[in-house]
């Protein structure tokens, strides 16, 4: 139906207890579209690409301790995704969407071996169509 190009960069910093965590994405994504009308005002739309994705992992730590050096990694593998879409006006509409994909990891040293991540966006928003 369409292609579609988007950039997402998420970062976050928690703490669980009283252990401090730190992770971010940032990915870069192709794809196309595939819309389908359910009624004369709300469509399904699927969505499928390749994702290219960088993660920053820092493992956890404890107030005081030394810092531990951030993990970085990068992969670049395929994603899909679904939405739901309200055309509540002729120009405007309100969307939920959903996306996933993978990325590989060692978040262990190099002693443990790779661990694969499922990354999952969701989002809602509202958009205007020209």
């Amino acid at each position: 139906d369409s292609g579609m190009a988007a950039y997402t960069d998420v970062a976050s910093d928690f703490a669980l207890f009283i252990q401090q965590y730190s992770a971010s994405v940032k990915a870069y994504s192709l794809g196309a579209a595939f819309t389908m009308p359910l009624s004369g005002s709300v469509s399904a739309v699927l969505r499928g690409g390749l994702s290219s994705n960088k993660l920053r992992f820092q493992p956890p730590y404890s107030p005081g301790d030394v810092t531990p050096s951030s993990v970085i990694t990068r992969s670049t593998k395929p994603y899909v995704g679904v939405a739901a879409s309200w055309q509540f006006a002729r120009r405007w509409s309100a969307h939920l969407d959903a996306d996933w994909t993978r990325a590989d990891m060692n978040v262990g040293g190099s002693n443990n071996p790779e661990q694969t991540l499922t990354v999952r966006f969701y989002g809602a928003g509202v958009a205007f169509h020209f």
